[in-house]
Parts: C-alpha cells; structure tokens; sequence
C-alpha cells in the first residue's frame, strides 16, 4: 500500500522565509532508516512524497524530511509522526487474549473478554527486580491473532536504594558501542566529549546509559541529531554576525570573532536624545542567520547613575560555621538590600565556592553583580604520644596516638596518611629517656601539628650490687636454659638478656 502526500506549502515557508527562495532539491525518509532515504530533484515549489508503508508495522512511525534552497544550504529537518492501524479483520464472536511476560512465549496463559472487561493472572514471585513485560495478544473466533502489545513495568529491589547515587555513565554514537567512552561521576553535572569530525552528513544518535552506586544499570537515553556538514575546525570557533541602531539596517556593521570576546563600535553622536535599540545576530555553521537580539538603551544629558554590588571575599576553617557573607558598594548610594548565598556548608571540604549575590530588594535601575568566592581552609588537628616506661631487656610498647580538634564527627578514616610514633631505643636499650617522635600525618581537610611523647627504660636489675654481694647464683636463658651454676660475675658471657633470680640481666 502507497500513500502520496503533497502540498507542503507550510513547511516551504519555512524552509525559504519572506525572500521566497525556491528549492532545488529535497529528501525524505522513515523512521530512522536515514541510509534508504529517497532523494528528490526539484525546480518548482511543488513537492511530491511517494512513502511505501507496505512493509511497515501496524502502530506508530515517523516521516522525515529536509530541503535545500537554490544556494546550496540545506535547512533544518522535520519530524511528522503518523499512525498505521491493524490490517486484521474486525474482530467479531468471542475473544480470548494470551499473555506472557518478558520473552517467555512458551509459558504463555490465555484468558478470556467477558463483555468490556479482561482479567489476567500474573505471578511476579519468581521474578527478579527490575525492568520486565508484560505481552498480550487478541484472537478471535476465527482464530486470527490480532496485533501484540506490549506493556513495561518494573519490580523495586526489596533493599532500600533511597541513597542509590550516580556513579558512572557511558555513552556512545549511533550504535558503536565498542567505542563508547566511560566516566565517573556523583555529580550531576556530567561531561560529555563527543568527536563528530569523522561523522558522515545526516542524522546520528547519542546513547547515554548510567549506573549507581548500588551497581544497577538505568534506562539507556537515546536521542537523535542532525549532522549538515563536517565542521570546519579552522574556523569553528568563530562566528559571522553583523549590527545596527533601530531600524538603520542600511548601515548594519559586520564582523567575524570568537564567541564571547566580539567587539562593537557603536556611533552614538549623530543619534537624539531618548530611547534607541542595538540590534545583534549571529550566523551559525549552518549559515543560517539566527534570531535577532535587540537591546533598548537611552541617551540622556543627564547622567545614569550604575552603582556596583560586590561580594566579598571570606574565608573559614573546615568544620566551622559559614562566616556573615558582607558585600560592598561603589558608584551611588543603594537602595534596598541584595542578596548574598554560597554553596558552601560547615561540613564542605576544603576549596574554592562562589559566593553569589543579587537584586534581593534593590530598586536601583541600573545595578552591576560581582560574585566573590569563599574559601575554606584546613582545621588544625593535634597528634600526641603519651609517655611510657618498660624495663631493659622488654620490647617497646605499642604507642597509642591521640587526636585532638576532630570535626564534623570525622574519625581517623578520614585520613589520606595516619601519622606514626617511633623511637630509638631498641629491645637491649641502656636504662633512660629516649623520645617517642610522632610524624607522617596526611589529611585533605586538617593540618597536623605533634607532640612526642617519651619512653623510660629502666634497669633490668642492680648487676653490681649482685657482683658485690659475694653471694652466687645460677644464670639462665630466658628460655629457661641454666648456662651458668654458682656463679660470682659474667665475665665471658656473650653480649644478651639473661635471668637471675627471676630477674632479667642485660650483659653489654
């Protein structure tokens, strides 16, 4: 079955505006199917769209179609959606409807109409959370099945997602996902890099799929674009546009710069007092003449009083509440009071946030808004050692580190590097103080300052009064090993830990 569609009439206006240029030539396709699209040559303003909808399924499509004027500039595509209905005969005598869900035809229930009325029976135990569908197809008496439906719905997770967070998106060109781009992000403000220079003329699509941080998977967002013409990346980032005062377009002022810096000399000596318009318009890579920005202004002998509000800069230490925000005033006197915001909270990392300010009851007409920033720094926090006391011979106790000037609640797990507490004395140390140096703290958020502590190693037991007692004794290991009986000194003792009398000795 074929369909002709013409008269256009509206979209040629459009397309060719009040200089009524003609076109030279025009294409149209279906749906998507931009490759088999049919190209048509014209010399007149009639348009003829021969569509083949013999092939298409019964439900919703879409007709395209762009034209080119007679200088060669194609213009923007049209989207028209229409509707083919079932082509099955009516439906007459009783019907019944089977129904299954997701893919699972072969597990298909049917069910019967009474009257308007259709009840299905749906078990979703076995189902797993998520995206699932529900399918449905009419047969009638005669046994001919009418056209499928298909219904999306989804099944929440038993576990509570309600802080589930963006973690990471993809996207990708048309259907090269072998090639599509990876990012992480929590932010909502995503960046997307997009390379067209290889990309051929006519309509593409971007695919956009993200995750949380959950690990689930989102709806994967498609959306077509149109691509007129490989971008020149000579001059892609400048711009043709051009000028002029009130209706004076006889005078208009031309140019080509960078979007952004453009620069305009306007002539205001020979225009008369009171109220004027600066008219401005920019050419896109199109070359089509975009809409017209017009802005009024006024020349006046008496002059125009602009006074200028300014955020001030401030700054405030991690963990602290966000000082007054204060603002000052220059050019005339203020009337009213602006409005100061930032971004910033007494739980904001360390960093740079704006600080915003506008009109809030400001009545002066002619008012210019300078933005400041804020500035949170690191808080102290303190890293001490305390001290302690072993006996010659022992090993080193394990030094505790404590933390004072926490904030925001914040626990060593904050931290990027935890400092740590060493020393100089050794297990056979001589008896007396040695420090304990505390060092090697990271943090984004806090600056360490330390305070060592100190460690007393006391003498295992008195060796010279033993000696000069006269008395002997038995030397052991501190394995329990006797080395030496009845002995009187420790000459010729090998340098370690030994024990006498259920003491330690330690023979340098």
């Amino acid at each position: 079955m074929k369909r002709v569609i013409t008269s256009l009439s509206l979209l040629l206006l459009l397309l060719c505006g009040a200089q009524a240029q003609s076109i030279t030539q025009y294409e149209y396709w279906t749906d998507d199917d931009y490759a088999s699209r049919t190209t048509v040559s014209s010399s007149g303003g009639d348009i003829s769209l021969s569509i083949n909808t013999a092939s298409l399924a019964a439900g919703v499509h879409f007709l395209n179609f762009r034209a080119c004027r007679d200088d060669g500039v194609w213009g923007n595509f049209y989207r028209y959606l229409y509707y083919i209905p079932t082509l099955k005969n009516p439906v007459t005598g009783s019907v019944n409807v089977e129904y299954w869900l997701d893919d699972n035809r072969s597990g298909a229930k049917t069910a019967s109409v009474s009257g308007s009325s259709l009840s299905l029976t749906i078990d979703i135990s076995s189902l797993t959370p998520g995206v699932h569908y529900l399918n449905c197809i009419p047969i009638n008496a005669q046994g001919e099945y009418g056209s499928p439906v298909r219904e999306m719905f989804y099944i929440p997770d038993s576990q509570s997602y309600a802080d589930a967070q963006l973690a990471s998106y993809e996207y990708w060109i048309d259907d090269n996902y072998a090639e599509r781009v990876t990012s992480n992000s929590s932010s909502t403000e995503q960046e997307f890099t997009i390379d067209v220079s290889q990309l051929s003329g006519g309509v593409h699509y971007f695919n956009y799929w993200p995750s949380d941080n959950k690990g689930r998977r989102g709806n994967i967002t498609r959306q077509m674009f149109y691509l007129a013409r490989t971008v020149d990346t000579s001059t892609s980032d400048k711009i043709d546009y051009e000028y002029w005062i009130d209706s004076d377009t006889d005078n208009k002022v031309t140019g080509s710069g960078a979007p952004g810096v453009l620069v305009f000399n306007v002539n205001v000596a020979t225009l008369s007092m009171g109220s004027h318009t600066f008219n401005f318009r920019a050419m896109n890579l199109l070359e089509q003449w975009g809409p017209t920005f017009t802005e009024t202004f006024v020349l006046s002998t008496e002059p125009i009083e602009i006074i200028t509000i300014t955020a001030q800069d401030a700054s405030m230490v991690y963990g602290d509440n966000v000082p007054q925000l204060t603002y000052n005033v220059t050019g005339g006197t203020m009337v009213g009071e602006p409005s100061l915001s930032t971004t910033a909270t007494n739980t904001s990392s360390v960093g740079t946030y704006p600080i915003t300010v506008s009109r809030g009851t400001v009545t002066n007409a002619n008012v210019n808004f300078v933005n400041g920033k804020l500035t949170v720094t690191k808080a102290p926090l303190k890293a001490s050692v305390g001290s302690y006391t072993r006996t010659q011979g022992e090993a080193n106790p394990v030094f505790e580190i404590l933390y004072e000037g926490w904030k925001n609640n914040d626990t060593e797990s904050v931290l990027i590097k935890k400092p740590t507490a060493t020393t100089t004395a050794v297990e056979n140390s001589a008896p007396g103080s040695y420090v304990i140096v505390v060092s090697g703290g990271e943090a984004q958020n806090y600056t360490f300052s330390y305070e060592n502590g100190v460690l007393i190693v006391t003498e295992a037991t008195d060796v010279r009064a033993l000696i000069a007692s006269g008395k002997s004794f038995d030397i052991y290991t501190t394995a329990g090993i006797k080395v030496r009986s009845q002995a009187t000194d420790f000459n010729g003792l090998q340098k370690g830990v030994y024990v006498v009398n259920g003491k330690k000795v330690v023979v340098q």
